[in-house]
């Protein structure tokens, strides 16, 4: 049984959010309109929205360094709730790991292990893979 995702929702600066929306789709929306015709523009342009966001580059670059300013290493994107309201959503993926990326590499105790078949001193290189991998590409030339 797998586990729970994760999320984590951050409301985003009045500022970013508005330089973020800033589109004809909310231009010109009548102010005395009655809540339930307010309900379906939401419902409409909240839909509109997503759609927007979901292709556009900027919103993944705004989300990116976002959730890198305040901390978060997961996969962030910009969403819009129901509510309208603008949300900066980060998501951990299952085994708990918060890396948005993977090393290439092998693992930590396999570059060891092929480290110390070629007889390479990794006494100084610590816990870094690049530099395991480094030392051995270097012995085998």
């Amino acid at each position: 049984m797998g586990h729970a995702k994760r999320l984590h929702r951050e409301p985003l600066p009045d500022d970013v959010a508005s330089a973020l929306l800033a589109s004809p789709l909310l231009e010109g929306v009548p102010a005395g309109e009655r809540l339930r015709n307010l309900r379906g523009q939401l419902v409409e342009t909240v839909k509109a929205i997503r759609e927007s966001l979901a292709s556009n580059p900027v919103a993944e670059i705004v989300a990116t360094a976002t959730a890198k300013r305040i901390g978060r290493r997961g996969a962030a994107a910009i969403v819009v709730d129901d509510n309208g309201a603008v949300m900066l959503e980060v998501r951990y993926d299952d085994n708990g790991d918060k890396r948005a990326w993977h090393s290439n590499l092998p693992s930590l105790d396999d570059l060891r292990e092929t480290a110390k078949g070629l007889g390479i001193d990794i006494a100084s290189l610590g816990r870094s893979k690049r530099k395991l991998a480094e030392a051995i590409k270097k012995a085998t030339g």
